[in-house]
């Protein structure tokens, strides 16, 4: 799937009951999730604010340069929860590296219209590691919901992740 030409204006409509997958990039594509530490600290802010805003994630990985997430907005628009997400990972990460700028300004944003799009959108960023060549299985890559929805693993992120049909 080719989602590059979906880049969407931040202020477009707000949608609650509408899924996202979004991507964001580093700065200058700067590998800094390729750290441990790095993509900790980002699944730590990403469950924080799951509680903090009410929102749901229904799949993601954070590959060196970028992170691809499936956003299920409640009350907060996702602009917001994109907003918070990454200023609250800089301003943490400030703590380690100062001066960096984590994140670029734009980000990629696509509805998803159904539970077959999520699906693919799923199965999409789930193999993005071995499209990559990071890992010969998506299994194998440790920053992804792989585990949780493909492995029925609950142990995997278990507080960051929903099940789809939890999405009602």
């Amino acid at each position: 799937m080719n989602w590059q030409g979906h880049r969407i204006n931040k202020s477009k409509l707000f949608k609650p009951v509408t899924p996202y997958y979004v991507t964001v990039f580093t700065q200058g594509h700067e590998k800094l999730f390729s750290d441990y530490a790095a993509c900790s600290m980002l699944v730590n802010v990403l469950t924080y604010n799951r509680f903090a805003l009410d929102y749901r994630v229904l799949g993601f990985v954070i590959m060196p340069d970028h992170l691809h997430i499936i956003f299920l907005p409640g009350k907060v628009p996702i602009s917001q929860v994109i907003m918070k997400n990454t200023a609250n990972f800089n301003r943490y990460y400030q703590l380690i590296q100062k001066g960096i700028t984590v994140w670029e300004k734009d980000y990629y944003q696509l509805p998803i219209a159904d539970e077959e799009m999520l699906i693919a959108v799923q199965k999409h960023i789930h193999t993005n590691p071995t499209r990559n060549q990071l890992v010969a299985e998506p299994r194998l890559y440790n920053f992804s919901s792989y585990g949780f929805y493909q492995e029925n693993d609950p142990q995997k992120f278990q507080l960051l992740l929903d099940q789809i049909e939890d999405m009602g």
